[in-house]
């Protein structure tokens, strides 16, 4: 085994690594002859080095797979629905996936489309979160549940489950200070769980960027856009800004017209002005930079003047 990890380039740390697995495992001669091969194989698929090592220390039974049971593995994960890129990122992320029975996987996208949740958008939950498998159908619904006693509807709880599967790592108090923090937005109770629930940006982006998003719209009345168009909190601020000024200045002040053209494409959008987003985003920034310097020798010249 060590001459093979060598000639595969492996460091002498992992090497050292995978050795005692083999011989915490008991591993006989046979067996590690399999183990090379399957090895070679999760390389082969695209898992790096490192990445094999940690699922090694997670799941030491990967040493155990032969070639024939990964093949097959992948192929069942495939007939699923997963593709290549989506197998390998389960698997790295939780190695449990190949060594476990397939009903390991199939019992959590059995939950969630007998819930209602399309194929895949279940798989994507499972691809965002691989952890998820390790949940049972009842603690499942216990979670469900657990978010519905937050004053979420049995459908808002669904998706905010399946929108940021990580809520299940989380306790109340985050879902609880995001709606408080929203509700200092501006928003009602009702209206603060029903964009957490129906945008699923609100619950993975980081929270003060996001805040601060919602906030600048607002301002400028497009509530309803916030609550309605699951695109229209992408953007990053700067560029929403750069782009509500220059409407703003071309007698687009109404908020009809910023809705109209604030979120269209950009290709839409140099279409209609001749003028790209990036090329907004360029003066906004030479423009507020030259202001703050204006700002700057002004304070700095009263100052001056009041010595």
């Amino acid at each position: 085994m060590r001459d093979y990890l060598i000639s595969i380039n492996f460091s002498e740390k992992n090497v050292s690594i995978v050795l005692d697995y083999c011989r915490k495992l008991d591993l006989d001669a046979a067996t590690m002859k399999e183990s090379q091969k399957s090895i070679g194989f999760l390389l082969g698929f695209g898992v790096p080095e490192n990445s094999f090592i940690w699922m090694l220390k997670k799941e030491a039974k990967l040493l155990t797979l032969t070639i024939d049971e990964l093949e097959k593995r992948v192929k069942d994960l495939e007939h699923l629905g997963y593709n290549k890129k989506e197998v390998l990122k389960l698997i790295c992320a939780n190695p449990f996936v190949l060594t476990k029975p397939i009903d390991y996987v199939t019992h959590v996208l059995d939950f969630l489309v007998h819930k209602k949740v399309k194929p895949n958008v279940a798989r994507r939950a499972t691809i965002d979160a691989p952890f998820i498998f390790d949940y049972t159908v009842e603690q499942l619904n216990n979670e469900l549940s657990r978010i519905e006693s937050l004053e979420f509807t049995s459908a808002q709880a669904l998706k905010v489950l399946v929108h940021y599967p990580k809520i299940l790592k989380k306790d109340d108090r985050f879902i609880l200070d995001l709606i408080q923090d929203l509700m200092d937005c501006g928003l009602t109770p009702e209206e603060a769980k029903h964009l957490i629930s129906f945008s699923k940006i609100v619950l993975r982006h980081p929270r003060q960027d996001m805040l601060n998003r919602i906030r600048f719209l607002l301002s400028l009345g497009q509530k309803k856009t916030v609550l309605s168009d699951s695109f229209a909190l992408i953007s990053r601020l700067e560029l929403m800004k750069a782009k509500a000024k220059y409407l703003m200045e071309q007698g687009f002040r109404s908020p009809e017209n910023l809705r109209r053209y604030m979120f269209a494409s950009s290709k839409d959008f140099k279409t209609t002005f001749l003028v790209s987003p990036q090329e907004l985003l360029i003066t906004y920034r030479v423009s507020t930079e030259l202001e703050m310097m204006r700002r700057l020798k002004l304070a700095t010249e009263g100052k001056t003047g009041n010595n």
